[in-house]
C-alpha cells in the first residue's frame, strides 16, 4: 500500500514540476551562497594551490602562504614595521610582489582564508591533546565552586568524549562537506515536499480513496498509515536527492574531500562526540531530518482533514517558522534551553547540535540536548500520526459534500478581476510574491561596501582632481605619473644594490617597505588615468566616481532574473489549475473564449511585470546609490567608460530609467510568450 501511495505522489504532474523547481533552487542556492570570510576567487586560488598535496605538504604550504600574504598585505598598507619583515624568507616575497597588481581586497580575502585553514590544520594536528584536556582535566576547582549539577555534567562530558581518544582527524578543507550537510534549500524543499505530499494524499483524497475501505475493519486506519508512510518516504527521497545535488554542486565549487574521513575532521564538528565517518553522518542526518520534516507533513495531513487547504498550508508554514525562531533565537544556556532543543528545527542545524556536546538541565539533571530533540520529535510524529489516522478513519463523504455546497462561489463579472484573484489568492501568488520580495530584501540588505583601499583612493583622486577636464588636470596627471615612475626607479636601484651585496637583507627590507608605502595609490591612479584617456577628447566630458554605477550595471542581470522567475511562479500554476478543473476545455467551447482569456491574462501579466520589475530594479539601484553616492548622477552617460557609449549625452539618471524600462520590456515579453505557449500547450 505504501508503495502505491508513493507512486500516487511522484507521478503527479504538479509534484514533478514542483520537484524540478526545488532541485533547481537547491543548485542555485548552493552555487550562489557566499563563502564565509572569503570570495569564490580566493577559494579557487586556494584549492588550486593545495591540489594533489598530502596532508603534511598542505600544512607546509599553508604556513608559507600565510607569511607570504602577510608581507604582501603589509606592503600594500605601507607598514615597514611589520614583524613579518624580520623573517629570513621575507626578501624573496618582497621582490616577488614589487610589480604585482592584486588589490587590497583580494589579498585580504586570501590572507583570511589561509589563516583560517592553517588554524584548522594545526587543530587537527593537536587533536589528541585537545581530547586529553577534556577527558583528563582536573575538576578540583569545579568541585569547590560548582554544585551537584556541574559535577554530574563534567562527568557525563568526560564519558561522552572517551570514544574520541582514539580518533585521528585528517585535515582537508571542510567548507564543501559542511555546506552539504547543512543546506537550508534542501531542508525547505523537503518541508515543501512533505506538505505537498500530505495535501495530495490526505486533503485531495480524504473521501475519494477512503470510501472503498470504510466497510472493512480498520480499513481506513491502515489506509491512513500507508499514506503516512508515503509522506515520510517522499520526504526522505527529496532530502536524499537534494543532498546529492548539493554535494555535486559543492564538489565542483568547493571540493568535498574524502567522505570516509572522520567527522571530527570537519571544522564545525571538531568537538563532536561521534567517532564516525562523514559519509555515515550524512546518512544519519538525512534520517533525522526526515523525522523533523515529517512532523510538519503530518501536521499538514491533520489540518487538511479539518480545514481548507489554504489555511492548512498557511498554518503549517507558520508552525515551521515558529519552530525555527524558537531554536535560533533562544540561547543554549538560557532557562528556556529545553524549549529550544524541543524544536524540530534543531535538526536543520546538525553542526550546532552535534558539533559540540551540550547538556541541558531537566529537573536538576544534565540531559543531552540531542536526546531531547530526537525524543520530542519522535513523540510529536507518533501523536500526530495517531490522531490523523483516527480522524481519517471517520471521514464522511456526505458531510464533505454538504460542506462543499455551502461554500460561497460568487465571482466578479470582470474577467481581469477574477484572473488576478486566481493568480494571487487561489494559486497562492500573494504568498509567493511575498517570499520573493522578502528574499530579495534580505539579499539587498546583505550587500555592503567592501573596505577597498584602492577604491577609496580612487574616490579621493576624483574628489580632488575630477570634474571638468582642464589644463590643470593634465598637469597634475603628468606630475603624479612622474612621481610614481621615480619611486619605481628607486626600487629598481635598491634591488640592484641588494643583488650586488651592497645592502644587507634587513636594510633592503626596511628601505623597500618605505618605498612601497610611497607607491600606495598607484593602481587607483591608473584607474583615474584610464578614465581620463577615454573621455579627454569628448567635448563636455568630466571625470566622475563611477564605482557605484559599475556595480549597478553588473547587478542588473540579477535584478532582471528575479522578476522573470517570479512571473513564471505566478503564471504556470494558473494553467495547471485550468487543466485540473477542466476550465480550459470549457473556455475552448465558447466563441472567442480562449482569445479573450489569453488577451486578459497577457494584460494582467503586463501589469504584474511592470510592478515587480520596477520594484526589484529600482530597489537595487537605490541600494547601490545609497552605498556609493549619487553626486554625479546628473552628468552625461558618456563619462561611464565601461558601457562603451562615448557619444551618449543623456544624463546618467535618465539612462538608469531607460535601463529599468528595458528590463520591464524584457520581462513583459517573456511573460506574454509564456502565456501564449502555455495556452496552446494546454
Amino acid at each position: 500500500m505504501i508503495f502505491n501511495e508513493i507512486l500516487k505522489v511522484i507521478s503527479r504532474r504538479n509534484f514533478i514540476i514542483a520537484f524540478l523547481i526545488m532541485l533547481a533552487a537547491i543548485v542555485a542556492y548552493t552555487s550562489l551562497l557566499p563563502i564565509e570570510d572569503s570570495s569564490q576567487k580566493a577559494y579557487n586560488e586556494f584549492r588550486a594551490d593545495i591540489f594533489g598535496l598530502s596532508a603534511e605538504e598542505i600544512g607546509e604550504r599553508l604556513d608559507e602562504r600565510v607569511l607570504e600574504l602577510t608581507i604582501y598585505d603589509a606592503l600594500l598598507w605601507g607598514e615597514p614595521d611589520s614583524p613579518a619583515f624580520s623573517e629570513v624568507r621575507a626578501a624573496k616575497y618582497i621582490e616577488k610582489y614589487k610589480n604585482n597588481d592584486k588589490s587590497s581586497v583580494e589579498i585580504y580575502d586570501l590572507l583570511k582564508l589561509y589563516k583560517r585553514e592553517y588554524s584548522c590544520y594545526l587543530a587537527s594536528k593537536n587533536y589528541k591533546e585537545h581530547i586529553d584536556a577534556i577527558t583528563k582535566g582536573n575538576d578540583a576547582m569545579l568541585t569547590i565552586l560548582g554544585g551537584d549539577y556541574e559535577r554530574k555534567n563534567a562527568a557525563l562530558t568526560k564519558a561522552a568524549y572517551e570514544p574520541m581518544i582514539t580518533a585521528a582527524p585528517q585535515y582537508y578543507p571542510s567548507e564543501g562537506c559542511e555546506r552539504t550537510i547543512r543546506n537550508f534549500a534542501v531542508d525547505i524543499s523537503a518541508l515543501t515536499a512533505a506538505v505537498l505530499a500530505a495535501l495530495l494524499l490526505f486533503g485531495s483524497e480524504k473521501n475519494s480513496g477512503a470510501t472503498l475501505t470504510l466497510s472493512l475493519k480498520n480499513g481506513n486506519a491502515k489506509f491512513a498509515l500507508a499514506k503516512t508512510g508515503a509522506v515520510i518516504s517522499v520526504s526522505f527521497l527529496v532530502l536524499l536527492t537534494g543532498t546529492a545535488a548539493a554535494a555535486l554542486t559543492n564538489e565542483i565549487r568547493l571540493g568535498l574531500g574524502n567522505p570516509l574521513r572522520l567527522l571530527c575532521s570537519l571544522a564545525r564538528y571538531y568537538n563532536t562526540t561521534l567517532n564516525i565517518s562523514v559519509l555515515w553522518f550524512v546518512i544519519l542526518s538525512l534520517l533525522m531530518k526526515t523525522a523533523a520534516v515529517s512532523v510538519f507533513g503530518m501536521l499538514t495531513a491533520l489540518l487538511s482533514l479539518l480545514t481548507e487547504k489554504q489555511i492548512t498550508v498557511l498554518f503549517t508554514f507558520a508552525a515551521a517558522a515558529a519552530s525555527a525562531v524558537i531554536y535560533y533565537k533562544i540561547d543554549s544556556v538560557s532557562a528556556l534551553a529545553f524549549l529550544k532543543f524541543s524544536s524540530p528545527a534543531a535538526l536543520s542545524a546538525p553542526d550546532e547540535l552535534f558539533g559540540n556536546y551540550v547538556n541541558i538541565g531537566v529537573f536538576g539533571e544534565p540531559i543531552n540536548a540531542v536526546f531531547v530533540t530526537l525524543l520530542v520529535c519522535a513523540v510529536l510524529l507518533m501523536i500526530m500520526t495517531a490522531v490523523t489516522a483516527l480522524i481519517y478513519r471517520k471521514c464522511s463523504v456526505a458531510t464533505q459534500q454538504r460542506k462543499s455546497k455551502t461554500k460561497d462561489r460568487r465571482v466578479s463579472d470582470k474577467l481581469w478581476v477574477n484572473e488576478l484573484y486566481r493568480t494571487f489568492i487561489s494559486c497562492k501568488g500573494l504568498a509567493i510574491a511575498a517570499l520573493f520580495i522578502a528574499g530579495y530584501a534580505v539579499r539587498l540588505g546583505s550587500i555592503e561596501r567592501p573596505f577597498d583601499i584602492d577604491d577609496m583612493m580612487y574616490a579621493d583622486y576624483i574628489r580632488y582632481h575630477g570634474g571638468a577636464i582642464t589644463e590643470t588636470t593634465e598637469s597634475y596627471i603628468k606630475t603624479e605619473q612622474a612621481r610614481f615612475d621615480g619611486v619605481r626607479s628607486d626600487m629598481y636601484a635598491l634591488s640592484v644594490a641588494f643583488s650586488q651585496g651592497k645592502l644587507t637583507g634587513t636594510d633592503y627590507n626596511t628601505r623597500y617597505a618605505a618605498l612601497s608605502q610611497r607607491l600606495m595609490g598607484e593602481r587607483s591612479f591608473a584607474r583615474f588615468l584610464a578614465q581620463y584617456e577615454e573621455v579627454k577628447d569628448i567635448p563636455g566630458s568630466v571625470l566622475i566616481y563611477d564605482t557605484g554605477y559599475r556595480k549597478i550595471y553588473r547587478a542588473n542581470l540579477t535584478a532582471l532574473f528575479v522578476p522573470i522567475v517570479l512571473m513564471l511562479f505566478l503564471t504556470v500554476p494558473v494553467y495547471g489549475a485550468d487543466r485540473a478543473s477542466g476550465f480550459d476545455l470549457y473556455s475552448k467551447a465558447l466563441k472567442h473564449g480562449n482569445k479573450h482569456l489569453l488577451y486578459c491574462r497577457i494584460r494582467c501579466g503586463f501589469v504584474m511585470s511592470v510592478v515587480f520589475t520596477a520594484l526589484f530594479s529600482l530597489t537595487m539601484v537605490s541600494r547601490y546609490l545609497l552605498l556609493y553616492g549619487a553626486d554625479d548622477i546628473l552628468s552625461g552617460a558618456n563619462n561611464l567608460i565601461f558601457v562603451s557609449l562615448p557619444d551618449f549625452k543623456l544624463p546618467i539618471i535618465l539612462c538608469l530609467g531607460i535601463m529599468v524600462l528595458v528590463d520591464i520590456f524584457i520581462v513583459s515579453c517573456i511573460e506574454a510568450v509564456v502565456n501564449i505557449l502555455l495556452k496552446h500547450r494546454w
